[in-house]
Formats: structure tokens, C-alpha cells, sequence
């Protein structure tokens, strides 16, 4: 039922945006760091960083105002720490081989961004958030070198989705009419989750041992840096009388360029390149591929560790006595 309100969110997100007829849709890539604040401080969970990208639409507003109201979503992959210990491989016998316990967690979230254009080249933003956040624990059992014949053996142990809402505050920086820079915080709250203590893992009896820890709160602090593309760049109809008054942003910045280069003049050289194909050499390498025999790819086996892998519950905290 979530799941389906949820996705029923997307879309009307989705329909809002396409409503502007004048929509740039833009694209964003970068790096993401993040860390437990608030009611996540005090965890042993680890401060994390990957990657992310995000998709938002133009602005919805009229193209004459600077106030910008645009819809978007972004995505993110972190890793949050991990914990190796070598191993010698039952399969293959004798093999060295290394067992690691991870932490990470995967984000999905949808925005709703309110701008201000302060100069041709610099937009700042408030940003709300909903969405959820996917906490994940796995062991991976590998050889230390690889081998075609054999794969990881990798265990899904711990699998948390916490909804989260929150609010982020940014700024955009246009290096060109289609290029920026962007610059991004937000906090956001979480519901519990559960994950390794990798201070905990360890050797112990022949055997790799770890402990959980569960929280009933994930609140984090995320900052990101993107390179930020538009997509689609629209163009304004033409006026009858081709007034030269600037009527949108897009015309403000091309006059902004234009004054700034006003003093430089360039040239193009004229010409044409004819391009030439030749059939008879696609025709043939198309009879060449379909005359070649691929053999079937043998199937991989899965390393085999000669230490268990299990949990320690944690010993229960000794309560004070109380001295009267």
C-alpha cells in the first residue's frame, strides 16, 4: 500500500511538471557525502559518500519573473564504512580469499524547489523533500585475486526502507546557457533501521563474528556538488515588430553575454564536407557477423569460505547499583 502511494506521488509530480509548456528540463551529476545528525548521533553507524544524479523540470512560473518554482527528483548511492578479514577458501581449496561486511544505503526522493534568479548566473534555491531512503548490510566472500571459473558469495543480511521528509538549501551557478554548477544541503528525518557494528567484527573461535545495532531514528546531514545540464533549451515567438527589449531570463543572459563580448569579433569559414558511405563493405561485414559462432559462457561457481560468518548478540548492559 505504501509502495502504490508512493508511485501514485511520482506521477503526480510527473503531471505537474510537463503542464509548463516552456519547461528546460535539467540534469545534474555529481559527488554526495552525508552523516547521522540529531536523533542519529551516537550511532556506530559512519559518516557516507557516493554518487548521485537528479532530474528537474523548468520553471513553472511566467519566463518574466525571477522567482523560479521547479519539480524534480534525485537518486544517490552511499557507502557507509566496511570491515575485511582474510580468509582461506574451501572452494577453491586452500584459496586466499577475504570475507567483508558493508554498509550502505540507496536514496530516492522527489523536490520541490522554490528560486531566486539574484544575477544572470547565480540562482538560490529552498528545497522540500520527501521520499525514502534504503539502509542495506551485506558480506561479500571473494578470492583476493580473480579467477574466471569462480564469483563472489555475497549475503544479504539487512534491508531497511525508512521514509523520510526534510527541507535542502542550494545555489546554481551558470557558467554557460546550458552548463552550471550546483551546490547543495538538506536535512532530512528517518524512520529506524538496522545495520552492522563494524567496530564489533571480528575473529573469534575459527569463526567471523559481528554485531547489530538498531536505531529508531536515521536523521542526516547530505551535502552534494553537481555539474548541472539543461537538457532543452526553448525559444521565445517571435514578436511581429522583432522588439529588441529583453522578455525572458534566457534573453536577460544573452544580453549579459553580449555585453561582455562585444569587443571581441569572430568568423566562420565557409564550406561543406560531403560524407560518402559505401554499402558493399556494411553489406559484408554484416555477412561476416552473421556467419561467426559465439560458444556458451560456462557458468561461474561460488567461493566457499572455511570460517562461518555469524552474529554475536551483544551482552546486556550491567545496570548501577545504587549506593545509599
Amino acid at each position: 500500500m505504501k509502495l502504490l502511494r508512493y508511485r501514485i506521488l511520482i506521477l503526480s509530480f510527473f503531471l505537474i511538471s510537463v503542464q509548463s509548456a516552456f519547461a528546460q528540463w535539467e540534469l545534474g551529476f555529481g559527488g554526495i557525502y552525508s552523516a547521522p545528525v540529531d536523533r542519529f548521533v551516537g550511532t556506530v553507524y559512519r559518516p557516507g559518500g557516493g554518487m548521485f544524479f537528479n532530474v528537474m523540470t523548468g520553471s513553472v512560473l511566467s519566463r518574466q519573473s525571477a522567482w523560479r518554482l521547479q519539480f524534480g527528483s534525485y537518486f544517490d548511492i552511499q557507502y557507509a564504512g566496511s570491515k575485511s578479514i582474510d580468509v582461506t577458501l574451501n572452494d577453491p581449496v586452500g584459496g586466499a580469499g577475504q570475507s567483508t561486511l558493508n554498509n550502505y544505503h540507496t536514496g530516492q526522493h522527489l523536490l520541490m524547489r522554490y528560486g531566486y534568479t539574484v544575477t544572470p548566473r547565480w540562482v538560490v534555491f529552498t528545497d522540500l523533500i520527501v521520499g525514502h531512503r534504503l539502509f542495506k548490510s551485506d558480506i561479500t566472500t571473494g578470492l583476493k585475486q580473480d579467477d574466471p571459473q569462480y564469483q563472489d558469495d555475497v549475503q544479504k543480511i539487512h534491508r531497511y526502507n525508512t521514509w523520510r521528509h526534510g527541507v535542502g538549501f542550494g545555489a546554481r551557478y551558470s557558467v554557460g546557457k546550458s552548463f552550471g554548477i550546483e551546490m547543495r544541503i538538506d536535512y532530512t528525518r528517518g524512520n529506524s533501521a538496522r545495520y552492522f557494528d563494524l567496530k564489533s567484527v571480528a575473529e573469534k573461535d575459527d569463526a567471523i563474528v559481528y554485531q547489530n545495532e538498531s536505531w529508531p531514528h536515521t536523521d542526516l546531514f547530505i551535502g552534494t556538488i553537481a555539474v548541472n545540464w539543461k537538457l532543452i533549451r526553448s525559444h521565445s515567438t517571435a514578436t511581429a515588430n522583432n522588439s529588441s527589449e529583453p522578455k525572458t531570463r534566457d534573453d536577460y543572459y544573452d544580453n549579459y553575454e553580449k555585453s561582455r563580448s562585444s569587443s571581441s569579433t569572430s568568423s566562420t569559414p565557409a564550406g561543406g564536407t560531403t560524407v560518402r558511405t559505401n554499402a558493399n563493405s556494411s553489406g559484408s561485414s554484416g555477412n561476416n557477423q552473421g556467419n561467426s559462432s559465439t560458444s556458451p559462457t560456462p557458468k561461474k561457481k561460488k567461493v566457499s569460505s572455511s570460517k562461518p560468518i555469524k552474529e554475536q548478540e551483544k551482552e546486556p548492559e550491567k545496570k548501577k547499583e545504587i549506593n545509599w
